[in-house]
């Protein structure tokens, strides 16, 4: 084997690693991922928030990122609110 048949199984040899077919993965291994509601992410960021303040060195930077991310995530909450009519909160007489 001469050396251009040498380099050019070297080169076969890679451009088939590169242009090997991926199989994609089986849609039935993927299991569903559960919804997080916003009370339940608003309860994380004040844990840990809590847990930051506590340390000996308070990361404040990220203390004002969890503060600004409460913050997107109430005015989410606000702006997905349905209006209701008043007459629901009324019993008939």
């Amino acid at each position: 084997m001469n050396t251009s048949d040498e380099a050019e199984a070297v080169i076969d040899r890679v451009m088939s690693v590169y242009t090997a077919e991926v199989e994609p993965e089986s849609d039935d291994e993927e299991e569903p991922v559960a919804k997080i509601t916003e009370s339940a992410a608003l309860e994380a960021l004040v844990i840990l928030s809590r847990y930051e303040e506590q340390q000996e060195h308070c990361n404040n930077a990220l203390l004002r990122q969890l503060e600004h991310q409460e913050k997107l995530i109430k005015s989410r909450c606000a702006q997905n609110a349905k209006q209701s009519d008043l007459t629901r909160w009324f019993k008939p007489i």
